[in-house]
């Protein structure tokens, strides 16, 4: 507080205090503005090099996704639709992935898997199944009610009947039609007949 009796144009402490504080932001302001205007550029800078640089991590991502390795079917994940099985992750209808709200990729075996038997239906040929590969990876049931996760697009069902059909030509053989001899026919035509081995 100030005494009653202070004349008014003698300058009090809070008076003196307030002008040299005013005084010296005067005189560092230029200094300050020095230094946090290109501080501001350069943080304005690496934010718009954060974007770039995030937008190229995502590229490569996506450029990963497709070379890896699915854990459920062991194929390459690709897209899903044109190449590889599509990954045990759910997508979007534009093959994005579907993510929960800590960014993380949401499960969904089923979206690009199923589960078949693969094994054969004849007892016989079951001795001497191995199972079947597709580009490296191995599918096989350990019997006739054990279901294993194969991806959506395959031909393991194709595999299975050729490999019952051998194992079947095998045990009673195959038959064969060769052409070999021919019958005179009307008007001198030589017709030709079948024989069977």
């Amino acid at each position: 507080m100030l005494p009653k009796n202070t004349p008014k144009d003698e300058p009090t402490v809070e008076k003196t205090i307030g002008q040299e504080v005013a005084a010296a932001l005067k005189e560092a302001l230029p200094a300050l503005m020095q230094a946090i205007v290109p501080a501001t550029i350069v943080a304005m800078e690496q934010a718009k090099s954060q974007t770039t640089h995030d937008l190229t991590m995502k590229a490569r991502k996506a450029t990963l996704a497709l070379g890896e390795k699915c854990g459920i079917c062991r194929q390459l994940v690709g897209d899903g639709k044109t190449r590889g099985c599509g990954g045990p992750w759910a997508r979007e209808a534009d093959g994005t992935f579907k993510l929960d709200n800590k960014g993380a990729r949401i499960e969904d075996y089923s979206q690009f898997h199923e589960l078949m038997v693969v094994f054969p239906n004849d007892p016989v040929a079951e001795q001497q199944f191995d199972g079947v590969q597709i580009n490296g990876a191995h599918y096989c049931s350990s019997g006739p009610n054990h279901k294993v996760w194969v991806p959506k697009q395959n031909d393991i069902a194709a595999h299975l009947l050729n490999f019952e059909e051998d194992q079947r030509a095998q045990r009673v053989g195959r038959k064969h039609i060769r052409q070999s001899g021919s019958i005179s026919g009307n008007g001198g035509q030589q017709v030709s007949g079948p024989t069977f081995a």
